[in-house]
């Protein structure tokens, strides 16, 4: 209802105005109206616009109406927006209350939860977790993080690029790139001694590289054996190896001697191989090659 004004005249007592009991409707209906509105403030109806800030029955300020902010505590089951946002050069926090559970996101296509048990993120199109571009995606480096565990037994877990962990359980595919560290067996024993670069545990069977070449040329020290076919009296060089090293050197088809002059040979200068199946086990050492075993070679 449109406020109703008395109409009073253009003067005292000129009979121009409205009727005394008009004036009174007037009044009572104005009055009607108004009490109205404020019964419907004191129950928290409100059906227009309220401009200004807003406080608490104890004075706290809940809406901030000169900045156009709300700074009281939001207490509500359901907060539906586009966007959230923390204030210029300040923090955004999201927090839980003592118990309960904090979710971004749906269950039908995926969400992260933060509950008592722990923070899980769920995806039905799966899980990408990005640093930015010279930045580290950094799982479990806390000083009080317990255990981290990535992937579910029967499941594929696939790690692109540099792995700096203790790796426990099984490895099944291939493995690309450099394993730094030792290697330990099922009962604890060492196998691969990382530290000093070494091989200690036992080893069941060797099986090298070997080198075939025919007719003259370098015996290869990259390959465990090398197989002669002679295409007539061929020379043969060897260089010196590492310490510990060894090399066996084997003719497997005879087209005249194999003349082999090792760089350095302790007991000697010269190794002949004249027949099929002559062969020699060598052992690189201080003092250069050292024959460990011999069939049919001749040193001279």
């Amino acid at each position: 209802m449109a406020q109703k004004t008395i109409n009073v005249g253009t003067g005292a007592n000129t009979g121009g105005g409205d009727p005394l009991r008009n004036a009174m409707i007037k009044i009572n209906n104005n009055f009607t109206e108004l009490y109205a509105d404020i019964a419907a403030l004191e129950d928290g109806d409100i059906t227009t616009d309220i401009k200004g800030s807003v406080f608490a029955d104890d004075s706290t300020l809940l809406v901030d109406g000169v900045n156009g902010k709300v700074v009281g505590d939001v207490d509500n089951i359901e907060v539906v927006t586009t966007t959230v946002q923390g204030r210029d050069s300040a923090n955004l926090n999201i927090y839980r209350g003592t118990s309960g559970t904090v979710s971004l996101g749906d269950a039908s296509s995926g969400n992260v939860t933060v509950s008592d048990s722990g923070i899980n993120i769920t995806s039905t199109a799966g899980v990408d977790i990005n640093g930015a571009a010279t930045g580290t995606v950094e799982i479990g480096t806390g000083a009080t993080t317990g255990n981290v565990t990535i992937g579910k037994v029967g499941n594929t877990t696939t790690i692109d690029g540099t792995f700096n962990a203790t790796l426990t359980g099984n490895v099944i595919g291939n493995v690309t790139g450099d394993l730094t560290g030792s290697v330990f067996g099922d009962d604890s024993a060492q196998i691969i001694d990382g530290v000093a670069g070494k091989i200690v545990g036992p080893i069941s069977r060797i099986v090298g590289d070997v080198q075939q070449i025919s007719g003259p040329g370098a015996i290869s020290l990259d390959t465990l054996i090398t197989e002669i076919t002679t295409t007539g009296a061929d020379a043969y060089t060897l260089a010196d190896g590492v310490a510990g090293q060894i090399k066996i050197i084997s003719m497997i088809v005879d087209g005249g001697d194999a003349i082999i002059t090792p760089t350095t040979l302790a007991t000697g200068t010269t190794i002949t191989m004249a027949d099929v199946n002559d062969n020699i086990t060598l052992l690189y050492g201080t003092n250069g090659w050292v024959n460990t075993a011999n069939q049919g070679s001749i040193i001279a």
